[in-house]
């Protein structure tokens, strides 16, 4: 294949090659949390010592499952530009992944009080950290997915109405007359809303992304306030 090939092909495909990425993370991050979880409450139950840890690990370590075959779709359609069956694989993926991070996140609210001592801390902490990651690169697909139709149509004719108002659209900048938000944008903007728990300077203005992003909020509070706080108390001298 040419260089100019070689060129063209990646220009098609750059607009979602980003989510292919993040779509890949969810999936190790969600197979690594996986692992933890069920890790964690077995060593809590059977009181296993350090040194048994990677034993028992290695027999707690899951296939890549469903994620792997839907990375592995969504890889096959950005290749070919199968645009809508890679747009309803992202979808999906997602769904099960915003599913997921709720659970993960209840399952760890209902065991706080069963947790005891610096081990259990320890994971919790461990715990609250990787879902609290999950959770911000979930919401970051769903809004560069949905904002504006999509990475597809933004930037050309067939745009839609904004969802997100970013500094750089309210007004002419020099250098920024032909911006448009990026995977890295919708990162940023959903990191302050994690961290932060209200708005930045990224301005909501459709009601499907207020319930988002409350959604997105309500689970890192859960998350960050809760759990984290919880195992923080648990560390004893």
């Amino acid at each position: 294949m040419s260089n100019e090939k070689l060129l063209a092909f990646y220009n098609d495909r750059r607009k979602k090659g980003p989510g292919l990425i993040a779509l890949g993370v969810i999936g190790v991050i969600n197979w690594i949390v996986s692992d933890v979880l069920n890790f964690s409450a077995l060593v809590s139950q059977l009181n296993i010592d350090i040194p048994a840890f990677k034993q028992v690990a290695n027999t707690l370590l899951p296939e890549f499952g469903l994620f792997g075959v839907l990375f592995g779709v969504a890889l096959l359609g950005w290749l070919f530009d199968w645009d809508r069956l890679t747009r309803t694989v992202f979808f999906l993926a997602n769904a099960i992944a915003t599913f997921l991070v709720a659970n993960y996140a209840f399952d760890l609210l209902f065991s706080i009080t069963q947790r005891s001592g610096n081990r259990d801390a320890a994971f919790l902490m461990i715990n609250a950290v990787l879902v609290w990651l999950m959770n911000l690169i979930v919401f970051t697909i769903w809004y560069w997915m949905l904002d504006r139709g999509g990475p597809d149509r933004r930037g050309t004719p067939n745009e839609q109405r904004r969802d997100w108002l970013f500094p750089q659209d309210q007004a002419a900048i020099a250098g920024w007359e032909n911006w448009k938000p990026g995977l890295s944008d919708y990162l940023y903007a959903a990191f302050a809303y994690s961290a932060s728990f209200g708005p930045n300077d990224t301005q909501i203005l459709s009601l499907r992304f207020k319930y988002l992003s409350m959604a997105q909020t309500t689970l890192s509070l859960m998350i960050v306030v809760m759990i984290a706080a919880r195992a923080i108390n648990l560390f004893t001298a």
